[in-house]
């Protein structure tokens, strides 16, 4: 089934694009990998071969998706600790203004 190999190359795509801190990339590869995954799924399986790929892509699919969120969370939080400081440094600096006036 096509489908399910393109759906592995964008997860692997998506994975290289949060990475790297591309965050529109990403949800561009999220929206493509979604209509991908809603087309595979749409439609009942042939045989049980099939179905048994379609189980083992949506567990694919949602352990990838976990390892992202948390990859994405720590991205956030990096981002917050660095707004955190660029203030805290903002204060000081004005601070150090006012005194030495």
């Amino acid at each position: 089934m096509r489908a399910i190999h393109d759906i592995e190359v964008l997860g692997e795509a998506l994975a290289t694009a949060v990475s790297e801190a591309q965050w529109e990339r990403a949800v561009e590869i999220l929206v493509e990998r979604r209509q991908l995954l809603e087309a595979a799924f749409c439609e009942p399986p042939q045989d049980e071969t099939q179905l048994a790929q379609l189980r083992e892509l949506a567990e694919q699919v949602i352990g990838s998706d976990r390892e992202l969120v948390a990859a994405a969370q720590a991205a956030r939080q990096a981002t917050v600790a660095d707004v955190r400081q660029i203030n805290a440094n903002r204060l000081a600096a004005h601070a150090y203004q006012e005194n030495a006036r």
